[in-house]
């Protein structure tokens, strides 16, 4: 067994039980009293009747497949003494009846045991106090952050609830064990069991994928909407057991084949050699079309003892042995740093936060806690681009791109048309972002210091920003980045075009800072506001008379609106109302005359660049000369001369 350092935890000591196991195999044999047939079958075999099968007693069972034989004789002598007990003979898929086949030693078992052992040592020899009540919200975070110390598993209340399953806030030893039975992916959340005898997973990847409205049952509607079962209606018939129209994820895995998989028969079935191991050969021919690209990185991190190949136990802990998930679904690097973190190896709808985490330890085959193209599959993100754009639809640019700010975003050009403010990040995530400034060329980068959204005063000497953390609100800062001084705890300001106003949010009241007076009011309450969520990056009017934003309703209907800066009323304008996603960002043209903000409507691969008129109440259109393939165009603003925009794209 390989020796790796890690500096992961399951409740500290769990991992040690975790890693230490990661090849697991029973002492064991299966113990069950054989039944009559697999007896009678034993026993015509045992021509000496000491009740065990020779190698020579086995080979006689069937003379024309000696190499098969010999294969299953060496895998299922799970002893190792050289014959075949009862029990063991009943392990061999096809030489007793499926309804008598007894299972070979199960990995997941033995890691459940482990964890269930570094519980009862974590919590002070719970084993030893069996009746002892742990508090369940602390069960659940405790857990979740010795898997995931940077957060990336949330203790979410319906993960409370998975502990604390009779609702008395208290997790007993034996909700604990089911806890991690859920997470290790051997049952469902809602408790049905995931692993079967003998041997068998459901494939709950395909149920949560065909399982469209997430109630846990399969309609007829959805089960022949997948492409892949919409010839399957007879099967649908036969399955629904209790004739109610739906497939229980019970009545699923009594589909053979589709519902439940036979791990074993596989391991078998594409052993074509009959050496008892999968080679690089075997198990890339022998996967299915949807896990090629999981071949590359799962032999190795699954070839426990380094020899190159499989073993049937190895094989049986592979993630394609294992399809409660959708191991094989694109994920991506969603902070673009070229890596895979364990918050973003996530699989859809299923959590099975321990089962990644074992798997991500394997995966990670030098222990730097980040996968990369070699160890997993996965979408790396281009970074975000700024482009260039005229207002007549031509000249379409690359402006900047930098790998250290792999996201950046919400421009804002200077008013004497010189310099492009922007924010940028990398694999931290927003909270560290900063606020840059280029050329209109693109060139010259200079760093501001921290913050987001910048907007730049009339006369160019200074920008506003928001920022996080301690410094949390609005700032303004010189635009040589010195901080003036904090304006308020808000968030998402915008610079008025005469310099006298700065615009931000709180909650869904928006507010104007009266730069001169050093005060601030509100223009419009939470509670005079239709929308329950009013977004940043709102754009001014060309005479800083308007304010144009997003909105969302308590419906989740969306909408583009404006309300006047000046005066005692609001007078509230709805511009436009859909169903569509839209970004936050609104750029008011210079003459007045267009909103431009970004829109994926359904016949957009990509969120692309839309405009109206304000002053006239008809529908946005598609901006001329974009280049629509380059991926989601969202955040723009207008240069003061009006002649051009600057876009940025989010990278593919």
């Amino acid at each position: 067994m390989r020796s790796r350092r890690r500096a992961v935890a399951v409740c500290a000591v769990l991992v040690l039980f975790l890693l230490a196991g990661r090849s697991a195999t029973a002492d064991e044999t299966p113990a069950s009293s054989a039944k009559r047939t697999a007896n009678s079958i034993f026993e015509k075999a045992d021509t000496n009747k000491d009740d065990r099968l020779t190698l020579e007693e086995y080979l006689a069972i069937d003379r024309n497949k000696p190499e098969v034989l010999q294969r299953d004789f060496r895998l299922f002598d799970l002893d190792g003494n050289g014959a075949l007990s009862l029990d063991e003979f009943r392990t061999i898929p096809g030489r007793v009846p499926e309804t008598e086949r007894l299972a070979v030693p199960d990995p997941v078992d033995a890691i459940l045991d482990q964890a269930v052992a570094a519980l009862d040592e974590t919590w002070g020899g719970w084993d030893k106090q069996p009746n002892r009540l742990v508090q369940s919200g602390l069960f659940v975070v405790r857990l979740f952050q010795s898997l995931d110390p940077e957060g990336g598993i949330p203790a979410t209340q319906s993960e409370i609830q998975l502990a604390d399953p009779d609702r008395d806030g208290q997790t007993t030893r034996e909700e604990a064990r089911r806890f991690l039975e859920i997470h290790l992916g051997m049952r469902a959340p809602t408790g049905e069991l995931l692993r079967r005898p003998p041997n068998r997973v459901v494939n709950f990847a395909v149920f949560l994928g065909v399982d469209g409205d997430k109630d846990n049952r399969l309609s007829r509607e959805e089960f022949l909407g997948t492409s892949y079962l919409k010839d399957k209606g007879a099967d649908f018939e036969k399955a629904d057991g209790n004739r109610d129209g739906f497939l229980s994820i019970d009545e699923f895995a009594s589909l053979p084949g589709t519902g439940l998989i036979d791990p074993v028969r596989r391991f078998l079935q594409i052993d074509t050699n009959f050496d008892g191991f999968l080679d690089a050969a075997e198990f890339e021919t022998g996967a299915y079309t949807w896990q090629t690209m999981l071949t590359k990185p799962t032999l190795p991190a699954f070839d426990a003892d380094g020899d190159g190949r499989l073993s049937l136990p190895e094989y049986l802990f592979t993630m394609q042995a294992n399809p409660v998930l959708g191991w094989h679904s694109e994920i991506r690097d969603t902070n673009r740093d070229q890596a895979l973190s364990f918050k973003e190896f996530t699989f859809g709808r299923g959590q099975f936060a321990l089962l990644r985490r074992t798997y991500f330890f394997h995966l990670d085959r030098n222990s730097d806690n980040r996968l990369d193209l070699e160890e997993f599959p996965f979408k790396v993100r281009e970074s975000h681009t700024l482009f260039k754009l005229g207002a007549d639809g031509t000249g379409w640019a690359k402006l900047y791109q930098q790998a250290d700010t792999p996201a950046c975003g919400s421009p804002a050009v200077s008013p004497d048309g010189k310099w492009v403010a922007f924010d940028g990040y990398g694999k931290d995530g927003l909270s560290t972002s900063h606020v840059y400034a280029i050329s209109i060329n693109g060139t010259g980068r200079r760093d501001l210091g921290e913050g987001l959204m910048p907007t730049w005063s009339a006369d160019g000497k200074q920008l506003a920003c928001s920022r996080y953390g301690e410094a949390n609100g609005v700032w303004i800062i010189s635009a040589d980045g010195t901080p003036v001084k904090k304006v308020s705890r808000g968030w998402g300001a915008q610079w008025s075009p005469d310099g006298k106003k700065i615009a931000y949010t709180i909650n869904e009241a928006i507010m104007v800072y009266d730069v001169e007076k050093d005060e601030s009011s509100s223009i419009i309450e939470a509670g005079d506001n239709p929308y329950s969520s009013v977004y940043w990056n709102m754009g001014w009017s060309p005479d800083s008379t308007r304010l144009i934003f997003k909105g969302v309703k308590s419906n989740g209907e969306s909408g583009i609106a404006s309300v006047s800066a000046a005066g005692d009323k609001p007078d509230l304008k709805v511009h436009f109302t859909t169903k569509n996603t839209f970004e936050n960002d609104m750029a008011w043209s210079p003459d007045g005359t267009r909103v431009v903000f970004g829109m994926k409507a359904p016949e957009d691969q990509y969120v692309a660049l839309y405009e109206f008129n304000p002053q006239i109440n008809e529908p946005p259109t598609r901006v001329k000369g974009q280049d629509l393939t380059v991926g989601p165009l969202c955040d723009v603003c207008w240069t003061p001369d009006g002649k051009t925009m600057v876009i940025t794209c989010r990278g593919k």
